[in-house]
């Protein structure tokens, strides 16, 4: 059993070693980042390329391709920090379906791992960095799910799931309707601020459901006070 911290939830101890690794994994795509640590934060020193896989075989493979691709200076790191999609994490901890996927990068490829984060999670916690009183909505969308947070002043009041389906916009008008009946009870109302973010969806492919985004489900939902400005945020952007 692989019992990985939630480091957006646990305090963990910081880590002896300047460089880190990262790998970034969804349902089909994995990604590897070479980190280095100061005392001013973390850098990305290094991106590999995106690559598809479609076994828990073809996943390590793929994943081992990737930490080649970091180059001579990632040789001396064996730390790593995995990036999940919300669909992989249950009750704040990683489902039980997906540990050996875990276990197995680690075990085959002699990896140290220090725990995982969230990656809509992350996206969230970005924005708050940035504006402590952010209000919006992220939405994250990953290979099966959909997951919507809502910030109201910095504060979190709930995040919600679906499954995604080939209607995004009946997908959206579900998530919408509840939202709106959490927004009534607290008495405000959505915020005008939305993200539409992903790891696995192109620009090109998230602007397309930015449109639909804005034609279907939230350009003329009364929910909101203003008439949502809906942002994109691309896997390129979420690696930064």
């Amino acid at each position: 059993r692989m019992d990985l911290p939630n480091l957006f939830s646990k305090s963990t101890a910081q880590s002896a070693q300047e460089l880190m690794l990262s790998l970034l994994l969804s349902g089909s795509q994995v990604q590897a980042l070479l980190l280095r640590l100061s005392t001013t934060g973390v850098q990305v020193r290094v991106a590999s390329k995106k690559l598809a896989y479609t076994t828990l075989e073809d996943c390590v493979a793929k994943a081992d391709e990737c930490l080649l691709q970091l180059g001579k200076e990632a040789e001396s790191a064996n730390e790593v920090i995995f990036g999940v999609p919300s669909s992989w994490v249950q009750m704040g901890e990683l489902a039980d379906l997906k540990k050996p996927v875990i276990k197995k990068i680690t075990q085959d490829l002699s990896l140290e791992p220090l725990g995982f984060v969230d990656v809509a999670e992350i996206v969230v916690q970005q924005e708050l960095a940035k504006n402590s009183l952010y209000s919006g909505l992220v939405i994250f969308l990953d290979d099966k799910d959909i997951t919507v947070t809502f910030v109201n002043q910095g504060s979190f009041v709930t995040t919600e799931k679906v499954g995604r389906s080939a209607d995004f916009g009946s997908d959206l008008h579900e998530l919408i309707a509840r939202l709106k009946s959490i927004a009534e009870h607290r008495s405000v109302y959505l915020p005008s601020q939305v993200l539409l973010a992903s790891f696995d969806l192109t620009e090109g492919e998230l602007q397309e459901f930015q449109q639909i985004a804005y034609a279907d489900a939230l350009g003329t939902n009364k929910s909101f006070l203003q008439p949502p400005i809906i942002g994109v945020l691309a896997s390129e952007e979420l690696v930064d």
